[in-house]
């Protein structure tokens, strides 16, 4: 179930007026922040559809810190960082679907093996002006495509009533991690996208019928 994005923006406003007035109050911090936007690579032809590599995010951790004293210090309201941690991997979705390189993309709620790419994120800051995002990916024959840190500072502008409601605040981070992934896919030949593609769909088809595929996949160490 999409997460509902228009009640969510609201709370994540609220969130960053906090945050807007804990910065006035501790002593007139500065928000002139060097905002420079992030280009999104896009395809310009038709990707082949045997060149295409799904893909599926499951739902970010939220980071949650253990004890109230921490998510006190840190501006962490437990009920939105959760809807965060469901909401960031959908407006990731779209971004990636945005750009035509990827076939089908879904937000799942856990671990799969049966995908070409799996992709996993933390929420290790979000307070509506700052962002940092654990990203990881890993591919069905179990290389490993990305393991970054993201870090993004947004300007109190990108609340703005008058403001484009298309594009999220947090647009850059998802930018980012589009185009990183895109480079890595940039980088594989064609018998290794056909590779991962026939490992996902094989163990697709044994999660089916255990049996009949037993002897099809052997897992290493990499899984």
């Amino acid at each position: 179930m999409t997460p509902d994005v228009p009640r969510f923006e609201q709370i994540r406003l609220a969130l960053t007026v906090v945050a807007l007035s804990v910065a006035a109050y501790g002593c007139a911090v500065s928000r002139a922040v060097d905002y420079e936007e992030v280009d999104i690579e896009r395809a310009e032809t038709e990707v082949s559809v045997n060149q295409l590599i799904d893909v599926g995010i499951m739902i970010f951790d939220p980071g949650i810190p253990k004890t109230a004293k921490e998510q006190q210090k840190e501006l962490v309201f437990p009920d939105v960082r959760r809807a965060e941690a469901r909401y960031m991997p959908y407006h990731l979705k779209n971004t990636l679907e945005g750009t035509g390189f990827w076939g089908s993309v879904w937000v799942i709620p856990g671990r799969s093996d049966a995908v070409d790419l799996l992709v996993w994120g933390r929420v290790d800051r979000s307070n509506g002006l700052e962002v940092r995002l654990r990203v990881g990916a890993w591919d069905a024959g179990g290389k490993e495509w990305l393991n970054k840190t993201y870090d993004a500072e947004v300007p109190a502008k990108a609340y703005a009533k008058f403001r484009d409601l298309s594009q999220d605040p947090y647009q850059n981070v998802y930018n980012e991690i589009a185009n990183d992934l895109l480079k890595i896919r940039e980088n594989l030949s064609d018998p290794e996208i056909e590779t991962i593609r026939s490992i996902a769909e094989l163990r697709y088809a044994a999660d089916l019928v255990p049996i009949a595929f037993e002897d099809h996949l052997e897992q290493d160490g990499k899984g």
